[in-house]
């Protein structure tokens, strides 16, 4: 259990416009049923950045 762990110091996040596609598409995508698309919004709302 000793072996040496390889992880970014810096990981890339998502650019802005990137970001805030996940939300959009949950609170119009009517193709989704709106059980997911409520969760989705909440986790998008309070996950952070």
């Amino acid at each position: 259990m000793s072996e040496q762990l390889d992880a970014a110091t810096d990981p890339a996040g998502l650019d802005e416009d990137v970001h805030w596609d996940a939300p959009r598409q949950c609170l119009h995508d009517d193709q989704l049923p709106l059980d997911v698309r409520g969760a989705g919004a909440l986790v998008h709302l309070y996950a952070g950045p």
